[in-house]
């Protein structure tokens, strides 16, 4: 009889470890499940901010502002200005005070740095009935094409010397 209550009792003891091993088994699938659940919000809000930044860069390309520097000159002028009349946005406030400087409007006081990224006026239009032309461009020199502030782009090896010498510094001049 007492193999019997052995067999009984090992019988009870393992089918209690066998509930504990189940019950640690749940608490760390509900762990896991938190964790994912936790994971998940952290990636999607990190997801939203660097959208939110790119979004941003991309605004302020459509602006004008094409580097990192100006991004952050353009930031920090954004923050100085009033809240009411700045806009939801740098690049929104930015789209409008380069509007106005275009159009020859005030434009709030700007540090030298971002005034430089400002684009120049529009040229006043010329009176009615005037008709003066704008001056031709200086041809270019013989045998040789310069675009681009001096680039040499094509060259005719007959013109030599002189005339490669010429294409520099007829580029020099302008």
């Amino acid at each position: 009889p007492s193999g019997g209550e052995d067999a009984y009792e090992r019988g009870r003891g393992a089918e209690a470890r066998i509930r504990e091993l189940l019950d640690r088994s749940k608490a760390a699938e509900k762990e896991l499940a938190t964790h994912r659940a936790s994971e998940a919000e952290r990636l999607a809000a990190a997801r939203a901010e660097r959208d939110a930044h790119w979004q941003q860069r991309f605004e302020l390309l459509r602006a004008g502002i094409d580097d990192d520097d100006g991004a952050a000159l353009v930031a920090q002028a954004w923050e100085r200005q009033p809240k009411e009349g700045r806009g939801k946005t740098p690049a929104e406030w930015w789209a409008k005070v380069a509007a106005d400087a275009a159009a020859g409007k005030e434009t709030p006081q700007l540090s030298k740095a971002l005034a430089a990224y400002l684009p120049s006026p529009a040229p006043a239009p010329a009176p009615r009935g005037t008709t003066k032309a704008a001056p031709a461009p200086a041809p270019a020199p013989r045998g040789a094409e310069v675009r681009g502030g001096g680039a040499l782009l094509e060259f005719d090896p007959k013109t030599g010397f002189a005339g490669l010498l010429g294409a520099q510094l007829g580029a020099l001049r302008r």
